[in-house]
């Protein structure tokens, strides 16, 4: 009897002995499938783009016309995209720019897959400076998601936008003169008490 148990105590032990290490290893979670997973980290990239300068077709003409958005001049940008909504008022903006010679320069920004349809828009409606932008580099360079917008534009920064396109209200996002550019005779300071006509010349001392 007793070799008996002492038999089946050595069985025991040979059997804790020849399993340890398949314990061990799972414990520590070593070439296991269970082993847990290492935290995966996934780093956002900004889809906003980054633009200085923009190079686009000129839809009249047929040009390339260079849109430097570093520079200190001031845009007025009307988007769209596959129409061209309210000509007749972008047109009168400009003329109205140009008669109160504001630096201000104006363009119409066009995009979508109708290309030849806006470029016979263009003409018809006798648009200055209607450009075609194939992949809405500005529109997405300022997150533009509604059309028609005009934008108001200094050193590439929206200093106000609108989507309504009637000139009365145009006016009124570059009617400040410290934003317009306007140019001033003689002394041109925006503040002069001579009034927007001073003609005390560059040495005005107002």
């Amino acid at each position: 009897m007793m070799k008996m148990i002492r038999n089946l105590v050595i069985v025991l032990i040979t059997i804790l002995v020849m399993t340890y290490p398949i314990i061990a290893e799972n414990k520590s979670g070593c070439g296991c499938s269970c082993a847990p997973k290492a935290k995966e980290t996934t780093k956002q990239v900004s889809t906003k783009q980054n633009l200085s300068k923009v190079t686009l077709e000129d839809l009249v003409s047929g040009e390339k016309v260079d849109i430097d958005l570093s520079s200190n001049k001031h845009l007025l940008l009307f988007l769209d995209s596959n129409t061209i909504s309210n000509s007749k008022h972008v047109e009168e903006i400009s003329n109205w720019i140009k008669q109160n010679k504001m630096k201000v320069n104006v363009y119409t920004i066009l995009s979508g897959d109708q290309k030849e349809k806006l470029s016979s828009l263009a003409k018809e409606n006798k648009l200055t400076s209607a450009l075609w932008d194939s992949n809405k580099n500005l529109a997405n360079h300022f997150n533009v998601t509604k059309y028609p917008m005009a934008l108001y534009v200094v050193e590439g920064k929206i200093q106000n936008s609108t989507t309504n396109l009637e000139m009365s209200n145009v006016k009124k996002i570059i009617s400040d003169k410290k934003m317009s550019g306007k140019e001033k005779e003689g002394c041109g300071k925006v503040n002069c008490p001579c009034g927007a006509n001073c003609n005390c010349g560059p040495n005005c001392k107002c």
